[in-house]
């Protein structure tokens, strides 16, 4: 009879000491006080990110009516960087076009020994009146030196699209930087205070997460420190391992979030599958990231076991990642003029046939001065449909013996093909 009460008091004993160990280690921090403040440092968080967007990552307003000329001084590359930040292959292309129609050189299509359609473009004269932009690419595109402003003559002023296929490819990066330098200050892309806002925005999401963890890390107990591998007791190499996992993933979720947001921006107006598979890897990483972070707080040995704060952690880890990725916000003149742009490209996409006939009636190259920001646009043959009952001049700087005539009027909805044409003979690998 006394031994079956001594066992049945070590068992209640070994009952009680496995219940108490199971509490230290999920329910630990709330017995401490640790719980609330772990959701106080979330809910603080939350409500800061929330506050630097509404004050300093909001876009300008603008109102501007239509516009039937591009804004002025903005040449096709700048257009292209002030809309999505970037230059690349696609806007390039435009240039063509752009130095074409003012008189710098010309194009000529021919059909090859193969019966295939090829171009070759000759220098006319330097683009001194042009952006820095502009003139690096003439520079590029002539295989000019560096500073100079003599155009090539002879066969030199002639290049075939082969060599300007290789000439672009290397010179891209140089092209992008030859913008991006004319755009700073009050002309840059993005506004001061909200790229600031950003900054702060992702020291206090980092700086939150660390934080979170060391408050879990004070809510340990020596003795009911449960192994991260199963359910004995954690030995200090594995006790060393969550903090580092704790320090670690929210690092890796802030390095993931500006990549993925410029992602995003550029998506928003020029979409490839590259871009798609880029951004796709990056979210992938921080849901990733961000699962494993919250098992570890929350769910894992020695986690919170708290439900509000599993709530408030789940809630930034969502929002975060939206709100820091759309802090940074346009500068006052880069949005005044993107929105002109946006007006100008509704213009250009549904003009109507009278308006058109008064401005080209105003200036009868109006076709072509617009078409390199149609291209821009992607609504090429948009724009030419806008002219098939409206009669075009022949372009004096395009040759080509390849149905491209009608009589005296040039048949721009055929050109609108050529374009199409010249634009799969230059992205050709």
């Amino acid at each position: 009879m006394r031994m079956m009460s001594v066992t049945v008091m070590m068992g209640s004993t070994a009952m009680s000491r496995a219940a108490g160990g199971r509490s230290a280690v999920r329910l630990l921090s709330d017995a401490a006080g640790f719980g609330r403040a772990a959701a106080l440092v979330l809910l603080a968080a939350i409500i800061v990110l929330i506050l630097l967007k509404i004050i300093w990552g909001r876009e300008p307003e603008n109102r501007t009516q239509v516009e039937y000329y591009p804004p002025e001084g903005i040449d096709p590359l700048d257009a292209a960087y002030i809309i999505d930040g970037y230059v690349d292959r696609n806007d390039t292309l435009a240039l063509f076009f752009y130095l074409s129609s003012r008189g710098y050189m010309t194009i000529t299509e021919y059909l090859d020994e193969e019966g295939k359609r090829q171009y070759s473009f000759e220098a006319l004269d330097f683009p001194v009146a042009e952006s820095q932009g502009v003139q690096s690419f003439f520079r590029a595109l002539f295989d000019m030196p560096e500073s100079s402003r003599a155009v090539p003559s002879g066969d030199d002023a002639k290049v075939c699209l082969s060599d300007v296929r290789l000439r672009m490819k290397k010179n891209q990066q140089k092209l992008q930087r030859s913008v991006r330098k004319s755009y700073r200050g009050k002309r840059s892309f993005f506004s001061k205070s909200s790229r600031g806002a950003e900054f702060a925005g992702t020291c206090v999401f980092l700086i939150s997460l660390i934080l979170l963890g060391a408050v879990k890390e004070l809510g340990r107990t020596s003795t009911y420190t449960r192994s991260l591998f199963s359910n004995g007791v954690a030995s200090q190499w594995q006790i060393a391992f969550a903090v580092a996992l704790e320090i670690l993933l929210p690092v890796i979720m802030v390095l993931s979030i500006p990549s993925l947001a410029a992602l995003y921006r550029r998506g928003q107006t020029k979409r490839s599958s590259g871009k798609i598979l880029g951004t796709a890897i990056l979210a992938a990483l921080y849901v990733g990231a961000a699962i494993w972070y919250m098992d570890i707080i929350c769910f894992g040995p020695n986690g919170f076991g708290n439900g509000t704060v599993t709530t408030l952690l789940l809630v930034l880890l969502c929002i975060a990642p939206f709100i820091i990725g759309s802090m940074r916000s346009r500068s006052q003149w880069n949005s005044t003029v993107n929105s002109r742009f946006g007006k100008f490209r509704e213009f250009v996409e549904n003009a109507d046939e009278e308006t058109l006939r008064m401005l080209m009636a105003e200036d009868p190259e109006y076709f072509f001065a617009v078409l390199p920001y149609a291209y821009l646009f992607g609504i090429t043959k948009r724009w030419a449909r806008n002219f098939q009952d409206i009669d075009v001049s022949y372009p004096k700087w395009f040759k080509s013996d390849i149905r491209y005539k009608s009589g005296q009027v040039f048949d721009v909805v055929t050109m609108s093909s050529m374009i199409r044409n010249l634009e799969n003979a230059y992205f050709q690998e």
